[in-house]
């Protein structure tokens, strides 16, 4: 079960919002924040007074967020969190590391193992790896992210 568990689809039967193999979906978040997610993606939203989290499950999603409310906008992966500070940015979960497109604005990203908590700012037409232990400046995709 353990090893299936990649394998297998399950995360979208569970996930709060999913798209299946060929699918895409748009949905705008109740903090006016747009989200799209690709093809065989998944996420669960936490939305309320405290947080805004996106916990993106498989897959690949596109935001659009903008400075509309005090609490930050958090994406969270199996590698590491992102706070979209304002702008569109895409973040794609892979099997060993997560990459983070920012398209336009500012994301910040917290690896959960990087030195004293400090944080890396990603800025516009920036492309970053993160794994369990680092954030690098990824070579640009063949293709824009957006």
């Amino acid at each position: 079960g353990w090893i299936g568990r990649d394998l297998m689809g399950w995360q979208r039967w569970t996930a709060d919002l999913a798209t299946a193999t060929g699918e895409r979906r748009n949905i705008q978040l109740p903090d006016g924040t747009r989200l799209q997610l690709n093809t065989d993606s998944a996420v669960d939203l936490s939305f309320d007074p405290q947080q805004r989290l996106i916990t993106l499950l498989r897959g690949e999603i596109l935001v659009n967020c903008g400075a509309v409310s005090p609490t930050p906008l958090l994406v969270k992966t199996r590698h590491g969190l992102f706070e979209g500070i304002d702008g569109r940015f895409t973040v794609r979960q892979e099997r060993d590391c997560t990459r983070l497109s920012v398209v336009s604005g500012n994301v910040a990203i917290h690896s959960p193992h990087t030195a004293g908590g400090l944080s890396t700012q990603a800025h516009s037409g920036q492309d970053y790896l993160v794994d369990q232990t680092q954030a690098v400046v990824a070579p640009p995709p063949d293709m824009d992210a957006g």
